[in-house]
């Protein structure tokens, strides 16, 4: 917690709340503009928090942020999810890429947005879709136009 306090009261913090998840990142600055290393906090359930994360994409082309890199000490939970989001994402022209740790535990996604917000009223669907996404994209950009 003494961890948190300190991050967002740093003079680059940036914290946004979308939903029932917190977003606590630490934009970059000089040659890291753009940037912003992110810590997830979530109490919603699996699909929201997808949702969310969807939302945080607009966001980040709100705040002109090019590459949001989200850490987690447990890749197992929360870390599973962001990656499936990163895929969506992905899927609709942004980018994403997962590293594991040596441990296969811990891990950490960078996320590029999308060129253009996602439509509000088209999140939801996309939310939807999480569990169809081995199905290929196709389903995904057409939810997403």
């Amino acid at each position: 917690m003494q961890k948190v306090a300190l991050t967002a009261q740093a003079p680059n913090a940036d914290y946004v709340q979308i939903g029932n998840t917190a977003f606590l990142g630490v934009m970059g600055t000089k040659k890291g503009a753009g940037r912003v290393m992110v810590s997830v906090y979530n109490v919603d359930t699996v699909d929201n928090f997808i949702i969310n994360l969807l939302k945080y994409n607009n966001y980040m082309l709100d705040k002109n942020i090019s590459e949001a890199f989200f850490v987690f000490g447990n890749y197992n939970s929360l870390g599973k999810i962001v990656n499936m989001a990163g895929k969506i994402i992905q899927g609709l022209g942004g980018n994403a890429v997962l590293a594991k740790g040596k441990d296969s535990t811990q891990a950490s996604v960078l996320i590029s947005p999308t060129k253009e917000k996602i439509p509000s009223e088209n999140i939801p669907k996309l939310g939807a879709l999480m569990n169809k996404y081995r199905n290929g994209l196709a389903e995904l950009r057409e939810a997403a136009q």
